[in-house]
């Protein structure tokens, strides 16, 4: 089994209009310059965020979450309110973004690289809030098969059609690829304040809806919040429910026992040290360890990426690179390795 870490660059090669964290935040402020948030939270991003963490937006989300401990309660109130109206801005942002990229044709490495998803039953890791992994995997899955959006995930799911009464699942029996989400998607959404393990997270499963799908899919959707965790903020809040968790400990188990595994378009920062401990983990723990030793192999690690920097990252790891597919258009390089090797 192939198992992939999917970053930033990924979601980029498949479409130029993906934003990156500088372009939402040019998005954010023009969405406060045209007054679509509270004054609160148009002062915040004209003066304040920009100033503190420049265009970074996942240090934006994280210091308002962050709740510091310098903080009065009503600043702590205030900044989440204001974290809030931030990720629908950048829910909004990425769904046009989809939709652009979904409108032009796509590069053929794409359905190449979906299908061997499928064929594999490969693990997905995913670090993007992007759902390019899910619009593929339907629009490319095999013929014949029943391959189902709530299939895909590695945690139960209910559609939002349940809100009306109607059980709404996956297939159940469908044999395709898992995914697992560590930062949340754009088409997660939950009750706010409810315990993770007291409810089954809801999905937005038309990821392509028409005008009357999106407005049920408003109806359907009041009263729930997206699901988006900015990578550089502490977690340990949501490691203690389940979806999250759930996430982190399929990431782990699939690097684990993955014949291969691809690290596609990650920078690595050293701000997720999140992910540098699950890779640092996986690779060289102490159940990795065991089970290489028992079995006689090891992980092949390859690194597919435009730049060779994330090398000298992946050695300040301690990682050993097997494969190095870098050049101007990696994915392609990386399709016609799995169609060969």
């Amino acid at each position: 089994m192939d198992a992939f870490i999917l970053g930033a660059g990924f979601s980029r090669a498949v479409g130029d209009a993906m934003p990156l964290t500088s372009d939402l935040a040019e998005a954010l402020k023009t969405q406060a310059e045209d007054e679509l948030f509270t004054d609160e939270t148009c002062e915040l991003v004209a003066e304040l965020l920009p100033k503190l963490f420049g265009t970074d937006v996942e240090q934006w989300l994280s210091f308002l979450q962050g709740g510091g401990p310098y903080l009065t309660e009503l600043e702590r109130l205030r900044y989440r309110a204001a974290a809030l109206e931030l990720v629908e801005g950048i829910v909004q942002e990425i769904r046009r973004a989809e939709a652009k990229i979904w409108s032009r044709p796509l590069p053929p490495w794409v359905s190449e690289l979906a299908a061997h998803w499928h064929r594999d039953c490969s693990a997905v890791v995913s670090l993007n809030y992007d759902t390019i992994v899910e619009r593929a995997g339907l629009q490319f899955r095999p013929a014949g098969t029943k391959v189902a959006l709530l299939d895909m995930y590695c945690y139960p799911m209910a559609s939002l059609r349940s809100r009306r009464g109607e059980a709404v699942f996956g297939s159940g029996h469908t044999r395709t690829y898992r995914l697992a989400k560590l930062h949340g998607s754009v088409n997660w959404l939950r009750e706010p304040g409810q315990p993770a393990a007291s409810t089954m997270p809801f999905v937005d499963a038309q990821l392509n809806p028409t005008a009357d799908q999106r407005e049920r899919i408003w109806e359907l959707s009041q009263g729930l919040s997206p699901v988006i965790l900015p990578p550089a903020m502490t977690k340990a809040n949501f490691y203690d429910e389940s979806l999250i968790r759930a996430q982190w400990t399929y990431a782990r188990a699939a690097i684990e026992e993955a014949d291969r595994l691809f690290i596609v378009g990650c920078s690595l920062r050293p701000a997720d040290f999140d992910l540098s401990n699950l890779l640092s983990v996986s690779l060289r723990g102490p159940s990795h360890t065991l089970r290489r030793f028992s079995a006689g192999r090891a992980t092949s690690v390859f690194v597919v990426d435009i730049s060779d920097n994330v090398l000298e990252r992946t050695r300040q790891m301690g990682i050993d690179v097997d494969g190095r597919l870098i050049g101007s258009d990696p994915l392609s390089a990386m399709s016609d390795f799995l169609a060969t090797a």
